[in-house]
């Protein structure tokens, strides 16, 4: 099966703006809330640097032939004081980062569904905007943008605080091994970077959107799917359509795989060299074996955390490129309600009825190739009944549409009681008229 365009891609490429401000702007009432989940999330990130202390700590005095049994419960009280700062901090965070988050979800969704129904008659008409594709999004580009500041946000400011906090450690007991192991980190970086890029590459969902949109029409016409016989075909086709996606994300894991491979290949080897370095240095007097010891245990904990952060590319991929299609689709509608509001005010003259097609020519957008209408002259008569009739597909209901003005006729002019459709304000208009449709949905 053809793999279809996608649409999008080169208007997310041109969107410079940070997509972290811009879900700050929209989240700043539940401001109070992020602080205190930073702020929590910060302190749990620095429990790893601390617990390396007091682990280097508790065994120089477990390695003391006379240690004493009060020595070993004062450390023991302290691992008990850090669980219990733990437990309060990790509350915080996801208590506060969490309800966030969730607000900025919903006032996302919000949005975009207003939005959404907001929206020209052809613009659903075009393939991006099918109604699968707008439903899937509205799920789950508004779910994904919690990425850029929701949970995911509060373990970057984890894994920041330790990172900071390991290596302040680190550089103050040994600052010679710390040297050495920082030296090498542009190796793991370079295996994140690669990581990410390969990743944000691979994770698009527009062919799930394809299959979703498929699902979505047969589901919605099942009676007249079933009644023709073709339940078993559209069950094989939508399989079809499932099998560009699954190659994709088949050779996003094997992507993955080496990359998350060659990071923890790097960082088992930066600590072999740390524990050899840092013999070496202890070896040589130029510094004690526990504060070696707490230098190499801060890094080793720190290691750590850049490999989980190095598991967040995925989410941040695709938190990036929901945010960026949801800004794209907000921000546009902003401008069109600009526009039409710095355009000058429509005539709403009081209405008679008296509608005329003057060679009018049209052509949906999505079949530019198709044209519906070629040349259509027509006058009907207020309070006269007019019927058209002709096969399906000849134009009729697109002329309705047109004196709806769902549609602008892409030539000639339609005019009530001698004035042009585009001269009179669209609502004034639709206020005049009662449509009935062809399918009646009860």
């Amino acid at each position: 099966m053809a793999e279809e365009p996608d649409f999008d891609v080169e208007e997310l490429k041109a969107v410079k703006k940070s997509m972290l401000r811009w879900a700050w702007n929209l989240n700043k009432s539940e401001a109070k809330y992020l602080i205190i989940g930073v702020i929590s999330a910060s302190i749990e990130g620095l429990v790893w640097p601390t617990y390396s202390i007091l682990l280097a700590d508790i065994l120089g005095v477990l390695l003391n032939p006379n240690h004493t049994t009060q020595q070993i419960a004062v450390w023991c009280y302290g691992f008990l004081g850090l669980a219990a700062l733990v437990f309060l901090v990790t509350l915080l965070k996801l208590t506060f980062i969490t309800r966030a988050s969730e607000e900025l979800t919903y006032k996302l969704r919000k949005m975009a569904y207003g939005v959404i129904l907001h929206q020209e008659a052809a613009w659903y008409d075009l393939p991006e905007h099918s109604k699968g594709v707008l439903t899937t999004r509205l799920a789950e580009d508004a779910n994904s943008v919690r990425g850029i500041l929701g949970d995911r946000f509060g373990i970057v400011c984890t894994s920041t605080a330790t990172i900071i906090g390991g290596l302040g450690v680190a550089f103050y007991f040994c600052w010679s091994v710390a040297l050495v192991v920082l030296a090498c980190f542009p190796i793991v970086a370079i295996g994140g970077a690669a990581q990410f890029k390969m990743v944000t590459g691979f994770a698009s969902d527009k062919h799930f959107e394809s299959s979703g949109k498929f699902a979505g029409d047969v589901v919605e016409n099942v009676q007249t799917v079933a009644s023709l016989g073709r339940l078993r075909s559209f069950v094989t086709e939508y399989t079809n359509m499932l099998i560009i996606p699954s190659k994709k994300m088949e050779k996003t894991a094997h992507v993955q795989g080496v990359a998350f491979a060659f990071t923890e290949f790097a960082m088992l080897g930066i600590w072999a060299l740390a524990f050899w370095f840092g013999g070496q240095q202890v070896a040589n007097n130029n510094c004690g074996f526990q504060e070696m010891f707490k230098s190499i245990m801060s890094i080793v904990f720190m290691a750590m955390i850049v490999g989980q952060m190095q598991a967040l590319a995925p989410d941040a991929a695709k938190a990036s490129k929901g945010a960026k299609r949801l800004y794209l689709l907000l921000e546009n509608h902003k401008k069109k309600l600009a526009e039409e509001a710095a355009a000058p005010p429509k005539a709403e003259p009081p209405i008679r009825g008296l509608i005329e097609f003057k060679d009018v020519t049209f052509t949906y957008p999505s079949r530019p190739d198709a044209p519906v209408l070629k040349g259509l002259s027509l006058t009907i008569q207020p309070g006269k009944t007019v019927a058209l009739v002709g096969k399906s597909g000849c134009g009729k209901s697109t002329a309705v549409a047109l004196i709806e003005q769902l549609y602008q006729p892409t030539g000639g002019v339609i005019s009530i009681d001698g004035v042009p459709l585009g001269d009179l304000s669209v609502h004034h208009v639709r206020k005049h008229i009662a449509y009935v449709t062809q399918q009646v949905r009860h």
